[in-house]
């Protein structure tokens, strides 16, 4: 919008809408339309979003031994993805309940498997998807959704995420 009021692209008839100059055309404006046409501000925003990546932030806060609270945020290219909880039948009336997507928030799988085994006193196994991949989910047995969500909203993340060293 800046850029546009600075170098006065402005339609003077219609202040809805603005003629591109040869940056913009180069760079935002579809091949079909001329040089001179007026575009609105509307299909302009939208051609700009489809053409920006998406990204997503992780905001962590752990507490170290030696400083108090620290904060760190990361920043991720693509889609963000969301901790998903799944409920499997497994053999007759046994029920096992699948966490995946956990790598996105670089939670520890041995630490978060520890934690998890011994809050919800079951087996915890940890299925990593290929030898070169960092992704990972857990098999949790019995029905657990509730309680490990509790677990993973409460402050014990925190605690797994004290040991790691950056």
């Amino acid at each position: 919008m800046n850029y546009i009021k600075e170098n006065e692209l402005q339609n003077k008839t219609d202040p809805k809408q603005f003629i591109p100059d040869l940056t913009l055309n180069t760079v935002f404006i579809p091949k079909n339309k001329q040089p001179n046409d007026s575009i609105a501000y509307n299909e302009f925003f939208s051609i700009l979003f489809e053409k920006l990546t998406p990204m997503h932030q992780i905001k962590r806060v752990y507490a170290l031994s030696n400083v108090k609270d620290q904060e760190h945020v990361l920043l991720r290219k693509g889609k963000y993805e969301p901790v998903l909880f799944k409920l499997e039948s497994r053999g007759g009336n046994k029920k096992v309940t699948n966490l995946s997507n956990i790598a996105t928030f670089e939670i520890d799988q041995n630490q978060l498997q520890a934690r998890l085994r011994i809050a919800c006193s079951v087996s915890v196994t940890i299925n990593n998807s290929s030898s070169e991949s960092t992704d990972y989910s857990l098999d949790i047995q019995g029905n657990q959704i509730q309680p490990i969500s509790e677990i993973l909203k409460s402050k014990l993340h925190f605690i797994l995420l004290s040991n790691l060293i950056y």
